[in-house]
């Protein structure tokens, strides 16, 4: 009796064979290593929804008392908005924004009208964006680093270990 190795003939068992065409999309395959690119936003105050969020307490070093109850109880969205200075926050296709040339819009509702949000001064949007920017690029070197640290202790490890040969038994 002889074995072989070949492959199988085609029969009702055997998977099809994958067209050469284009991958689906469920079949593609992120490229390998991490990627180093900073976020898709042009504003990192609000990350361009024209909205300044709160979620690192960037705002309270300008507003203290922002999303502080009189109690001292810190809660989120107690507050009205801050509206953001950047170009997404003004009204464009397809969106309403949230600022006109007067600063932030007022909407009619059944009280008058009324403010969409609040505003803070130019300068500290401009802070927050500034240092949102500095962590944003200091978590992609940090990836970078851990990247390169990884890249040179694999070689470091291939470099004392024989090779293993590549033929059979």
């Amino acid at each position: 009796m002889t074995l072989s190795l070949s492959s199988a003939p085609p029969g009702p068992l055997a998977p099809e064979p994958l067209a050469s065409g284009p991958l689906a999309l469920h079949k593609r395959r992120p490229p390998a290593g991490p990627a180093f690119v900073l976020p898709g936003f042009a504003c990192f105050a609000c990350a361009d929804t024209g909205i300044v969020g709160n979620h690192d307490r960037a705002i309270n070093e300008f507003l203290p008392d922002y999303d502080v109850l009189p109690t001292g109880e810190v809660c989120p969205g107690s507050d009205p908005a801050v509206i953001c200075c950047c170009n997404a926050a003004y009204a464009r296709e397809g969106r309403g924004g949230y600022r006109d040339s007067a600063g932030p819009r007022r909407i009619e509702a059944l009280l008058g009208p009324r403010l969409v949000g609040c505003d803070l001064h130019q300068q500290a949007i401009a802070t927050i964006h500034r240092n949102r920017r500095q962590i944003a690029l200091a978590g992609v070197q940090a990836t970078a680093e851990q990247a390169r640290q990884m890249k040179a202790s694999r070689e470091a490890v291939a470099g004392l270990l024989p090779a293993m040969p590549r033929g059979g038994c």
